[in-house]
């Protein structure tokens, strides 16, 4: 295809034409406005999904105020971590750039509702309030609330899982609820949501975590929260601790420990390849049903493509009519397919308490994919128009 038929094809001359063969047709029309919020939907949410279920896994430690991370070297990701002991973590001191640190210790524990009687999974985070392991915009002020005995702190985001807590804390006060079948008080809330790995997370002290844990939490930790001094290349200091510690605990910076557990959950883990695959196949179909209502638009009017070669349009001025009735589909449908991936997202954020959400970027990369298709599908199409002979029509 040649520039000069990309220039017709932006250009309005033949606009008109192309939309007055569009709507000649309504039901044609219809059906492949919604061949594209198809298109559109499953671009948009497939690419929620994938962010969701990744940035679900960290989500958790976002609240969490580091600079650098000490954790084993067999830990894979949130739900499966080991610990290490926590006399490495001393170790830091030796640098001078470090300021304090923070213990946390992570747990996979079932939540069993009072009332509802079922078990649910979750993950516990357990820290030790006087290290001031949150920072100031997440969960800061829910510190004193961790130094009564027995309590942990709920994700009320995921409360579709774990059952209704809110409204029963406003009639029971103090809330008890079972955690790994030791009866829990439930404090305040906190919204992280669901993930694909467990279905929500409680936070508690590293003092109660003793009576519930599942292993033996004492002396062990599985995170080292590293802070800085203001001014502290937090890259550079990572690699100078790394150098002294022993080969049982790994050092990297706080933003490359949460790109490495992406990573790890997004190469190993299915889930990684079935919504990219899922993705693509989307498009696929999408373009299908784009190119049959446009290969049978020009079928249908061979006839009078004819005429207009025998009236002087060059077979490249007919092709950018074609074309850009591919490019109105993709305008015409996108706009409501936006609409109704942004009702769904927010229809599944209530039910999974999972992060749909889609970002500009993310928008701008489903409308391009879909003009896209629409280009491609307008491509083939043209293999019919070149059967459009003015010797048939004046035969």
């Amino acid at each position: 295809m040649s520039w000069a038929l990309i220039r017709r094809l932006v250009w309005p001359g033949d606009v008109f034409l192309a939309w007055l063969q569009l709507i000649f047709e309504g039901k044609r029309l219809l059906a492949a406005i919604c061949g594209i919020i198809f298109v559109v939907l499953s671009t948009l949410f497939q690419l929620a999904v994938y962010r969701a279920l990744f940035e679900g896994v960290v989500a958790p430690y976002r609240f969490l105020k580091a600079d650098i991370v000490l954790y084993s070297p067999d830990h894979l990701n949130i739900a499966q971590t080991t610990s290490f002991r926590e006399e490495r973590l001393a170790m830091v001191y030796a640098n001078p750039a470090v300021e304090s640190t923070a213990r946390v210790t992570l747990d996979f524990g079932f939540w069993t509702h009072p009332t509802l009687k079922k078990r649910v999974d979750g993950i516990i985070l357990a820290v030790d309030p006087s290290e001031d392991p949150f920072l100031p915009s997440m969960m800061a002020d829910h510190l004193e609330d961790l130094r009564v005995q027995d309590a942990v702190l709920y994700d009320s985001a995921a409360e579709a899982r774990f059952g209704p807590i809110t409204e029963l804390k406003k009639s029971h006060d103090p809330f008890y609820g079972y955690l790994n079948g030791a009866r829990v008080r439930v404090g305040r809330d906190f919204k992280i949501g669901s993930s694909f790995l467990c279905s929500g997370t409680f936070v508690t002290s590293l003092l109660n975590l003793r009576r519930f844990a599942t292993y033996k939490t004492d002396g062990k930790i599985t995170l080292g929260l590293v802070r800085l001094k203001p001014g502290s290349d937090a890259k550079a200091v990572a690699a100078q601790i790394a150098a002294t510690l022993p080969s049982d605990v790994k050092c990297t910076t706080f933003d490359q420990f949460i790109e490495n557990e992406i990573t790890y959950c997004r190469t190993f883990t299915p889930v990684g390849y079935v919504v990219p695959v899922s993705l693509i196949v989307s498009l696929i179909v999408g373009m299908v049903v784009i190119y049959q209502i446009l290969f049978t638009n020009v079928a249908d009017h061979l006839r009078e493509y004819a005429t207009l070669k025998a009236m002087g349009f060059s077979h490249r001025d007919l092709a950018a009519v074609v074309m850009q009735q591919g490019f109105i589909l993709s305008l015409l449908g996108f706009p409501p397919g936006l609409v109704v991936s942004l009702l769904l997202m927010k229809f599944s954020r209530f039910i999974t308490g999972m992060p749909f959400n889609v970002s500009i970027p993310q928008i701008l990369l489903a409308m391009i994919l879909t003009m896209a298709i629409c280009f491609a599908a307008g491509y083939l199409a043209l293999q019919k128009l070149k059967q459009a002979d003015p010797a048939d029509v004046f035969a």
